[in-house]
């Protein structure tokens, strides 16, 4: 007759899991990142704070993809003499650039806003190449560099928080962005929690192991790890983890029963 080891069902217990995932500072830093997206998703304004947080870990750098060039004019505020950046580092770098914005103009440029400078967008030939001009209030130093998937990304914030003719467009960009980098992450987080072989009763803990013991009377069941990957063993004082060896050792009193088949008999003594 097998017996009930968790009181939580193995969906309750994986959901756990992903939570605990998420609310790591290595992932989103808050374990309700869905519900918080779709708040944003209706915002209008962003999160500022939390939103750089995710753009600094390169979070939706893949979303734009080879499009930069592209996406740039939907997603971006287009600032000038009567649009100027707002901010120290960015008022500074427009008021250190004149010269080189009245050379700018002769070429047909538009410019971009970045929360520390701006984007210089050109057009010859029918193609469009961009660079990102920033600096930093203290030091009045500025770098140019090709406009990259970061530096996008800055820009749809700023103009989603500075509430631009293109600020819902680029609400849309960044909430879909993340979205997609969110189902990524659970989708780990889900294998992680399959793959383990051991876990606590809400679900929270795993252990993953290449070779699983299981001490049974006078003797052990030596089990490969994949014998648990569905009824898991739970984790509690009878069990002991070898970090060195990937080792779990287990009581059959927390192990599911009855036993997985395929494990090894070997007798003590």
């Amino acid at each position: 007759m097998s017996k009930q080891l968790f009181e939580l069902s193995y969906e309750q217990r994986r959901r756990n899991f992903v939570e605990t995932r998420f609310s790591e500072k290595a992932s989103f830093g808050r374990k309700d990142v869905g519900a918080w997206l779709i708040k944003q998703k209706a915002a209008l304004r962003p999160d500022v704070e939390s939103w750089q947080t995710y753009l600094a870990k390169d979070y939706l750098a893949l979303a734009a993809g080879d499009r930069v060039l592209r996406l740039l004019p939907n997603l971006a505020r287009r600032i000038n003499d009567f649009f100027v950046p707002e901010g120290g580092d960015a008022t500074q770098v427009w008021q250190n650039t004149s010269d080189l914005r009245l050379a700018l103009d002769q070429r047909m440029a538009v410019l971009y806003e970045l929360p520390n400078g701006f984007v210089i967008a050109t057009a010859q030939h029918s193609h469009l190449s961009a660079l990102a001009c920033t600096g930093n209030f203290m030091t009045s130093q500025m770098t140019l560099e090709p406009l990259g998937s970061f530096r996008l990304a800055e820009a749809a914030l700023l103009s989603w928080h500075r509430g631009s003719s293109t600020a819902m467009k680029a609400r849309n960009f960044l909430c879909k962005a993340l979205a997609e980098v969110i189902r990524q992450e659970r989708k780990r987080a889900e294998a992680d929690f399959d793959q383990a072989v051991a876990c606590s009763a809400d679900g929270r803990q795993i252990i993953h192991a290449r070779l699983v013991i299981v001490d049974k009377g006078l003797g052990q069941l030596n089990f490969a790890p994949t014998a648990f990957h569905g009824e898991k063993i739970l984790l509690d004082g009878l069990c002991s983890y070898s970090r060195s060896q990937e080792t779990l050792r287990a009581l059959e009193a927390c192990c599911p029963s009855p036993l997985p088949p395929g494990g090894e008999w070997m007798t003590l003594g």
